[in-house]
Parts: C-alpha cells; sequence; structure tokens
C-alpha cells in the first residue's frame, strides 16, 4: 500500500513540477502564449458574455430593439475596411509579405486551396499559436478566409490573431467557393 501512494505522490509530483516548468518557459517567451483562450460568443462565464471583446461596451445594459446600437453577429460583420475582395487576393498571391490562411479543416484544405496558403483551422488555434508565432511577422498582413460569405471560421480566426497582436487581418468572405468558382489557380496536397 505505501509503495502505491508513493507511486501516486510521485506522479503529482512530477506533473507540478513539468506544469511550472511550462508556466515559466512562456513567461519568458517574446510573445507568451495567453494562459486561458479567449472565451467567444456563447460563453459561460457572465463576464465574457456580457462584454463586447472588441469595443468593451457593456452588452448586459444594451437594448436589443434600438437599431442604431446593435452588435454584430461575427467580429468583423459591418467593418468593410477589413474585407478584401477577391481580386485582392489574387493579387496577394504573389506578394511573399501577405500571408494567407485557410481556416478550414485539414482534410478539407489538402483537396485544394488558394496558392500559398496555410492550414491554419480555426478551431485548432491553439495547436497552431507556435506556427503563427514563428512563421508570420507580428507586422505582416494576414487575409483569412473559408468557405464563404456563410462560414465564420475566418472570421473566428482574425479575431485569435486580433487577440494575439496582429493588427492588419483581413477577411477574404467571398472564400474558397468564389476562388473555385472564378478558375483560379489551386494548390493540393
Amino acid at each position: 500500500m505505501k509503495s502505491f501512494v508513493r507511486n501516486i505522490l510521485g506522479g503529482v509530483a512530477i506533473m507540478v513540477v513539468a506544469s511550472l516548468i511550462g508556466l515559466l518557459h512562456n513567461s519568458v517567451r517574446n510573445r507568451p502564449m495567453p494562459l486561458f483562450p479567449h472565451t467567444h460568443s456563447g460563453a459561460s462565464s457572465y463576464e465574457a458574455a456580457s462584454e463586447d471583446p472588441r469595443s468593451g461596451q457593456d452588452l448586459s445594459k444594451h437594448d436589443p430593439g434600438t437599431e442604431s446600437e446593435q452588435i454584430p453577429s461575427s467580429p468583423t460583420e459591418g467593418s468593410s475596411a477589413d474585407l478584401v475582395t477577391i481580386e485582392q487576393v489574387k493579387a496577394y498571391t504573389e506578394d511573399p509579405d501577405v500571408f494567407i490562411l485557410d481556416a478550414r479543416s485539414e482534410a478539407v484544405f489538402n483537396k485544394g486551396h488558394i496558392p500559398g496558403s496555410f492550414n491554419v483551422p480555426y478551431d485548432k488555434f491553439v495547436e497552431f499559436y507556435d506556427f503563427i508565432q514563428g512563421t508570420i511577422p507580428i507586422k505582416a498582413t494576414v487575409i483569412c478566409y473559408c468557405w464563404g460569405p456563410t462560414c465564420d471560421f475566418s472570421d473566428h480566426l482574425a479575431e485569435e490573431l486580433r487577440i494575439i497582436g496582429y493588427e492588419n487581418v483581413k477577411i477574404f468572405r467571398e472564400g474558397w467557393e468564389a476562388w473555385e468558382e472564378a478558375g483560379y489557380s489551386v494548390e493540393k496536397q
């Protein structure tokens, strides 16, 4: 029985030491990873659900009946300055200083994507954090896209990028469907 307890305590000690090493490593990085991921809409905490992360506006006092104060349903809805057209994206594919990110799943990305784009599935952002930090300069222009106008994966990816400090993030709202329909070149894995 003593060896069982000793093994359990040893395992707990290893986990504590490993966690401390991870926290220490994160704290000395140039751009440390957030300890707690950003909460999207539908959050369970009162604070996250009652404050608009973009403007800091207190939504608990928001009157949905007033048209002029309605909050957009996606992070970039209504923000045309952050949107790019298919023609702009086509031109950006030739620019090595512009990074195009496909927010769709890896399996779908492998079947076809905009040439030169990187696959960063929006729901696996944390897994791609080191790749993003090591590949994309913080001041770079970043374009996010997904399927098309009804897909909000690119909105969520763009919001995550802004949270970690990327300021020049744009969204190609027309997305993959428009690119493919236009007959532009396609890369496959």
